[in-house]
């Protein structure tokens, strides 16, 4: 399928998700018991915004300056979609529902696909420094890029 194709597929999946959180979120029951499950969300949800505001401003500052892989980007090799997955993930923890559950699901599995996709891309763009940069940073695993930096495991 086109790479373009799948990318605005994910897009509009991803958009119209968020409308459907906004509109359903207020009208779903969900059992008061899980209404605890805000907590952990208010936790992810942050890490998520700090994952996409950095990575973007990252993103941002060194454009078309290569292959980056200082910062945030040395802990993790995707730390956007990294960020929008766990953004995405909060919807079910804010309103702890089955259809929620799924919106989440859905979305996250698009963001991975996405991720998919960039790895190959980078790899035809980088070439041996992609690969060598896959074998030193985590694709998503933030607590693996954490303990790497800790040990001096990093590039």
């Amino acid at each position: 399928m086109n790479n373009k194709l799948i990318e605005y597929t994910g897009y509009a999946v991803n958009g119209l998700s968020l409308l459907l959180y906004f509109a359903l979120m207020p009208n779903l029951p969900t059992i008061p018991f899980l209404k605890w499950l805000a907590i952990p969300g208010l936790i992810l949800f942050g890490i998520g915004l700090c994952l996409v505001v950095v990575s973007s401003i990252t993103l941002a500052r060194n454009r078309g300056a290569g292959l980056y892989t200082r910062g945030i980007y040395g802990l993790v090799r995707h730390p956007l979609y990294l960020g929008a997955m766990l953004l995405f993930g909060t919807f079910f923890f804010f309103c702890p529902h089955w259809i929620m559950f799924m919106i989440s699901l859905v979305n996250i599995i698009f963001v991975y696909g996405s991720i998919q996709q960039g790895e190959q891309l980078n790899i035809q763009k980088f070439g041996d420094d992609y690969r060598y940069y896959m074998k030193t940073v985590p694709k998503i695993n933030l607590l693996d890029g954490i303990i790497r930096l800790v040990q001096g495991q990093q590039r």
